[in-house]
């Protein structure tokens, strides 16, 4: 479900969860009260059937045997707790065990605890979940079809205009705006009064040497740190104070120079984070499969199953995203990201420890976004990929900005040449 997969995503990698438009903070308030809420509920049943409560009702032993049932079982299922407690409470050679062993039930829980954690660390159900992948894979082998959920040809809502409604103050084209950007760590100006403009449907690339600041102007940009002075506006609206999920929903997206995708979820998962914001469904909703959360949910698959074939990982949906392979990782983020509907998608790096070939086709997606009508800001060091696709360059050094123009002026731009770019290049 919705909040099933948000809270997923903020255990594995609460940073993109964030900028995929997650209110982590939100949602895990929600997980300790529903936690909270749940042991109250135990309690109050407990002291039902008891009537006298004392230490002996819960003891360390039952603690233990509680969570090695949902260890064995599977955590972060609904299945796996229900597997897990029948195993103890009717397997019998585990309850040989227990009676046998009856002195040394904490050794014996610990010992099992640590076996399941180190040999199935998903439990029985992940097991059975990979099991079942590895069928559907070998049977994809033999020529039968992936279950794919009526993926259409292109991804449909890519194809809408790239203009939203706004005033006759942004009629300029110009969907990003940042003036006056300082950052400052401490002493140290990682960015100082920097301006860029962002055109509408280009391609505009951010390039410097390491430490010149890109991936900060990335992160001040997307809510992820906040600016000591300056101001961004999208779309002629100023994103001051808003967090990294607000701004996701505003129009704001953003692949990561180290990967951060959530390894343990399918590929179709990942897509379906990024369009979080684009159902609202509530916890008991989604508890209960009302119709308007199956709905949700259909939509959403439909939209991730369209951008998957838009990046070319439309056989991939069902596998786990840690299984792909580095360059299909980089689509996947790139997927997840154009899943949140953008204005502007910021790329960091993307063609980072790619080879040649996968370069070019990265490109071609790129063009392909730009095209389908959402602006690109490419910060990248592979200088063929910048100079063959950006309109426009900006160029960063000790985070403040030195040059900006075309691709053929910033290429023989002196200070460029001195600071990055090489004699050789110039």
């Amino acid at each position: 479900s919705r909040w099933g997969r948000a809270y997923m995503a903020i255990r594995e990698s609460e940073v993109a969860a964030r900028v995929s438009g997650v209110n982590a903070y939100g949602y895990k308030v929600s997980a300790f009260a529903l936690s909270a809420g749940i042991v109250g509920v135990a309690g109050w049943l407990g002291a039902q059937r008891f009537v006298l409560v004392s230490s002996q009702v819960a003891t360390p032993d039952q603690s233990f045997r509680y969570v090695i049932m949902v260890a064995v079982g599977g955590m972060g299922t609904l299945a796996g707790p229900v597997i897990g407690a029948f195993a103890f409470s009717f397997g019998f050679a585990i309850t040989w065990v227990q009676n046998t062993f009856r002195d040394y039930q904490g050794l014996l829980y610990g010992t099992l605890g640590l076996l399941a954690v180190a040999t199935a660390p998903e439990g029985t159900v992940g097991n059975l979940r990979r099991l079942a992948r590895a069928y559907q894979l070998r049977r994809a082998k033999r020529g039968a079809a992936l279950r794919t959920a009526s993926i259409p040809d292109v991804a449909p809502e890519l194809q809408r205009p790239a203009v939203r409604e706004r005033s006759d103050a942004e009629g300029n084209g110009v969907v990003l705006h940042v003036s006056g950007l300082t950052k400052r760590f401490g002493g140290v100006a990682a960015l100082s009064e920097v301006d860029l403009v962002v055109e509408r449907g280009t391609v505009h690339a951010l390039i410097g040497p390491n430490g010149s600041g890109k991936t900060t102007f990335i992160n001040v940009v997307t809510g992820l740190y906040k600016p000591t002075a300056g101001r961004i506006d999208l779309d002629g609206e100023s994103l001051e104070g808003l967090s990294p999920a607000v701004r996701s929903r505003r129009g704001v997206a953003r692949t990561f120079q180290n990967l951060q995708l959530w390894r343990r979820m399918t590929v179709l998962e990942n897509v379906m984070v990024g369009a979080h914001a684009r159902e609202r469904v509530g916890l008991v909703q989604s508890l209960l499969r009302t119709p308007k959360a199956r709905r949700a949910e259909r939509h959403l698959s439909e939209r991730a199953w369209g951008l998957l074939h838009f990046v070319g990982l439309a056989g991939r949906g069902r596998d786990l995203a840690g299984t792909l392979a580095f360059a299909d990782m980089r689509r996947l983020e790139i997927a997840r990201a154009l899943a949140s509907d953008p204005e502007i998608l910021l790329l960091d790096e993307p063609a980072a420890g790619m080879q040649v070939s996968e370069i070019h086709d990265l490109a071609d997606l790129i063009r392909q976004v730009r095209d389908a009508g959402v602006t690109v800001l490419l910060i990248e060091h592979h200088m063929d990929l910048v100079m063959g696709l950006s309109d426009r360059v900006s160029v960063l050094d000790y985070g403040q900005k030195i040059a900006e123009g075309s691709p053929a002026e910033v290429r023989h731009d002196a200070r460029v040449v001195a600071a990055y770019l090489g004699e050789e290049t110039a």
